[in-house]
């Protein structure tokens, strides 16, 4: 028989497994409460047991996307490394495939939707910053020839935007495509040449 703090945790878990399908299902205005509790099979009150608001639930269904992107990333990219001559192209459009999957295009659609709402910015900001952190990190471990670059960082977090906007912005695929190719063009010109090892 499961234990208090396994219901409680297999409950928590039914909430934000719910709140992310409604989020791709239905987009941020669709995802109520009362639709994220029906999936979930659970009363209003057990979700506000276990989250103060619903911007908190949707701060932690976008913490575990981000989470799991990242790892889900550095896995691939780990498989495909030396399988091409083209590392940079590679990560750009690894980093594309990433953001066109369905839950992480649809956590992005909050970060636009908290520009005018001031809870959810603050439960986006809380989970955003330490996901940040951990995208540079991946970005120096697996890219360290590149890394030693001056304008590296400076690039990485160009092309986290320019995904984005691609994310969110084109519908036409073959648009998306054109777009993450002349990024790709972007950075190998940026970047193609690794710096020296000191």
């Amino acid at each position: 028989m499961a234990t208090q703090d396994e219901r409680r945790a297999a409950t928590r878990a039914a909430l934000v497994e719910a709140a992310l399908d409604c989020l791709v299902d239905l987009g941020v205005a669709g995802t109520t409460t009362s639709a994220v509790c029906a999936r979930a099979g659970v009363s209003s009150g057990a979700l506000f047991n276990h989250f103060p608001s619903k911007a908190a639930l949707l701060g932690a269904a976008a913490g575990q996307v981000l989470d799991a992107a990242v790892a889900d990333y550095t896995a691939r990219f780990t498989e495909m490394a030396g399988a091409s001559d083209d590392v940079l192209g590679d990560a750009v459009r690894l980093l594309w495939h990433t953001y066109a999957q369905p839950r992480l295009s649809a956590v992005l659609e909050l970060f636009v939707a908290a520009r005018t709402d001031p809870d959810l910015a603050a439960s986006i900001d809380a989970v955003n910053a330490p996901h940040v952190v951990r995208v540079f990190e991946a970005a120096h471990r697996l890219l360290p020839e590149h890394a030693r670059h001056p304008q590296f960082d400076a690039m990485v977090d160009l092309i986290l935007a320019a995904v984005f906007g691609v994310a969110l912005g084109i519908d036409a695929e073959a648009q998306r495509k054109d777009r993450v190719e002349t990024l790709v063009a972007v950075v190998r010109a940026q970047l193609g040449t690794p710096s020296p090892t000191p």
